[in-house]
């Protein structure tokens, strides 16, 4: 959505950049989500507006140029966003031999990178950590639901249809479209203040009233002209407590213990503190979990 994207009232976190201008830390973002944004008023130093026709190679590029400027200008925190192998699973699945060969191009990506930064005279100096945000599952198109068939959608002020559905029901309307959803198949209803704790979900004032959670490679519509004969064959944002959810974490560098594994899934938020810790910034508020964080580097 790129209107979200572009709102600045979108975000409600502090992002990264913004923590290390407080420091006096400069930094950098290609295609980092949200970085084109002024959130809080400000862009990171250096930043570029999502195009995804820049070749992933000259994304390298610009990314390697900027950790061998002077030492003055050097960015010291950089953020880089690749949207593959993402946009080919959705259309393939993930277990396509197009999607294979979409995820083998981007690990030599990664190659070119990393063989790039090893010519840097900083090379010895840099922490390198790769995520991705979520993994990925293929729908089943035989539990494909569709909720015009249960429910009028002019009940219903907004809908926001996924693997997480939202529901905002019309007042006086929500106890009785609640009834009739814990009968649909495939998916699990909620109302706001009764999603299960671990999800850290119920509190914000976003939340529909009511949400639907959907089984493993269920896809939710809520479309009166019927579901589309042809939709995505895969997505994500199904409850994370599945592997098929999982996302990946590597990290090598100076600052982090060589050989290092890890037993369980890390979540996404334990980003923050250990961005902060590398870069020897105070975080803001946060409810990551400080010590995984510092599980992960080496003792000082």
């Amino acid at each position: 959505d790129r209107k979200a994207v572009a709102d600045p009232a979108f975000y409600k976190g502090e992002p990264l950049w913004n923590v290390a201008r407080r420091h006096g830390v400069k930094s950098a973002s290609f295609f980092w989500v949200g970085s084109e944004t002024p959130v809080g008023g400000h862009h990171p130093d250096r930043w570029k507006k999502f195009n995804d026709k820049v070749p992933y190679t000259d994304r390298a590029d610009s990314v390697l140029s900027w950790l061998n400027l002077p030492t003055a200008e050097r960015p010291h925190l950089v953020m880089w966003y690749i949207e593959e192998p993402d946009h080919t699973g959705h259309h393939n699945g993930p277990e396509s031999p197009k999607t294979l060969r979409m995820v083998e191009k981007m690990d030599s990506v990664i190659g070119y990178f990393r063989k790039g930064l090893a010519k840097l005279p900083i090379h010895q100096q840099v922490d390198f950590i790769l995520v991705s945000d979520h993994g990925m599952q293929s729908f089943d198109r035989s539990k494909a639901v569709n909720l015009a068939d249960y429910l009028p959608i002019d009940s219903f002020e907004h809908v926001a249809t996924g693997p997480f559905t939202h529901l905002y029901p019309k007042k006086g309307y929500t106890e009785t479209a609640y009834k009739i959803l814990k009968k649909v198949p495939h998916v699990s209803v909620y109302r706001k203040n009764e999603l299960p704790a671990r999800l850290h979900f119920g509190s914000s004032p976003r939340i529909g009233e009511l949400v639907l959670i959907a089984d493993l490679g269920t896809q939710i519509f809520f479309r009166p002209q019927g579901i589309p004969k042809d939709f995505l064959y895969a997505g994500h944002g199904f409850d994370n407590k599945n592997p098929e959810m999982y996302a990946i974490f590597k990290a090598v560098g100076p600052d982090f213990q060589p050989g290092r594994k890890i037993s369980k899934p890390i979540p996404n938020i334990t980003l923050y503190p250990l961005v902060c810790r590398i870069l020897g910034l105070q975080p803001g508020t946060h409810d990551a979990d400080e010590a995984l964080a510092s599980s992960l580097l080496k003792k000082k």
